[in-house]
């Protein structure tokens, strides 16, 4: 054999059996779903809501030229076009007053009220959740990419009846009262179309907006504490969560934790990106059991699941890719468990072009469909490389947008990060490559020493079992899925 051929075929031997190969850092096609749902999480949003409307609203005063003309001395212009109506036949004389001023202000509220224009009110409403998105782990310090746009302070948009009855709802209140004060109360038959009116005429006067204060994590969503791993492990049962054991059975609930913004791009498309990180801290347990608080420390350093990055400079047109997130499309409240709004959803598609943006920057153009809730979710490749984050788009249209992964790299350089998958990761992703090479025995073996790993903890805990297994319930399947087949 020649020795440029002999060399070359070492090479080849070498490469395929490196440790440091590529391929172990892959997966089978798949298997790429779910090597990525550990690592996608549900991010809140909290903050105050400022409602800003008119101060007061009141019935337009009858016009001078014609107060005179009206038979009773109408003071509204309400009872102007009430009396003129009888007068000239218009309206049934049977017809009261009230019943036409009621029809009237459905039928045209911007003739008969008017609102105060420099006098404002402003409501409060404090520590609620105003946006929900996704994010995803991208180092084992626990640092995890999101959309900007997911946090910010934000102007609510009232184009939803239903949003902006529930946002105004104290002005409306008051509004009515002041029109019933003058003209009585309207029938329960007229009660709907009244509010429905008042609510468009109202919505171009008024402004809600979201001032950001903090980010939460939603770890899982499991009970708020085990009572069978509590009982195993201090012996004796406290009869005061005894008592509580019968009021435990529905009492599940969203696990979070709160994260820092450690950088931030603007929520604007081609750079809409944020870097969070999650705080190690006591989390307090107080539902179901408020007269016995218990607390655990949550820490997330070295025990979190996280995507590799790839290189969005890379990714040509009609590349395959997969975007995850928690879209409230896929949630229906009539029919599902309040714990499926905390399933990720996976939706597939291709990338179509680069777009450039005003301004500068550019954006992935994508056939994955995504909804509200999605945003900030990943989008990888067919190799599970993230190449974007989701960030909006038309989905009538299907067509949706994606930040390009470079950006967000840029971003986490900028704040000092250097992504380390860490140890769990590679764990995760040994067992799953020996599951689908079909070599089951193996891949229990992994995913035990994974589950093992993930309740080690180096802190003093109240509650041990109660430490964070970062989306283990994925691990748990796999782990199952694998011993069975290991017997069939």
């Amino acid at each position: 054999m020649h020795a440029p051929v002999f060399i070359a075929l070492l090479c080849i031997l070498a490469l395929s059996t490196s440790p440091k190969s590529r391929a172990d850092e892959q997966v089978l096609e798949e298997l790429l779903v779910v090597r990525a749902q550990p690592a996608v999480f549900k991010v809140v949003a909290f903050g105050d809501i400022v409602v800003t409307t008119p101060k007061s609203v009141s019935l337009r005063p009858a016009s001078e030229e014609e107060k005179e003309s009206t038979v009773g001395k109408a003071r509204t212009l309400l009872e102007q076009d009430y009396q003129q109506g009888v007068a000239k036949g218009e309206i049934d004389r049977t017809k009261s007053l009230k019943d036409y001023a009621w029809e009237a202000i459905a039928d045209n509220p911007q003739r008969f009220l008017r609102a105060s224009i420099d006098s404002v009110t402003e409501t409060v409403r404090q520590d609620v959740v105003y946006s929900a998105g996704t994010g995803f782990a991208v180092s084992r310090e626990g640092i995890l990419l999101t959309n900007a746009h997911v946090l910010w302070g934000m102007v609510v948009e009232l184009d939803d009846i239903g949003v902006a009855i529930e946002f105004l709802s104290d002005f409306m209140e008051r509004a009515l009262l002041t029109i019933a004060s003058q003209v009585g109360e309207p029938s329960d038959a007229m009660a709907p179309r009244v509010v429905s009116a008042l609510v468009k005429w109202l919505v171009p006067r008024s402004h809600v907006v979201a001032k950001f204060k903090h980010a939460e994590v939603v770890l899982k969503y499991d009970f708020p504490e085990s009572f069978e791993q509590w009982r195993s492990r201090h012996g004796k049962f406290d009869e005061t969560l005894l008592g509580a054991l019968g009021r435990y059975g529905d009492s599940k609930l969203p696990l979070t934790v709160r994260a820092d913004v450690l950088a931030a791009g603007e929520p604007y498309p081609g750079r809409d990106v944020a870097v969070l990180r999650i705080r190690p801290e006591i989390v307090f347990y107080r539902s179901p059991l408020r007269a016995s608080e218990r607390s655990a420390m949550i820490d997330a350093r070295d025990r979190i699941i996280c995507l590799p990055l790839g290189d969005s400079d890379l990714v040509l047109p009609g590349t395959r890719v997969q975007a995850m997130g928690f879209p409230s499309s896929a949630f229906d409240p009539k029919s599902m468990s309040a714990e499926a709004e905390f399933r990720m959803s996976s939706q597939d598609g291709q990338i179509g072009q680069l777009k450039p943006l005003k301004g500068g920057g550019n954006v992935l153009e994508m056939t994955a469909l995504i909804d509200f809730g999605d945003s900030g979710g990943p989008v990888f490749d067919r190799k599970g490389n993230v190449i974007g984050l989701n960030v909006g788009g038309n989905t009538n249209a299907r067509v949706t947008l994606a930040v390009p992964i470079n950006v967000a790299k840029a971003l986490l350089k900028k704040a000092g990060i250097k992504p380390d998958l860490g140890p769990l990761t590679k764990q995760w992703v040994r067992g799953l490559r020996a599951y689908g090479q079909g070599r089951y025995a193996d891949a229990v073996k992994e995913f035990d020493l994974l589950m093992n790993d993930q309740l080690t903890s180096p802190s003093s805990l109240v509650y041990p079992h109660a430490v964070l297994k970062y989306k283990n319930g994925f691990v748990v399947r796999m782990w199952d899925t694998a011993r069975r087949r290991m017997t069939k």
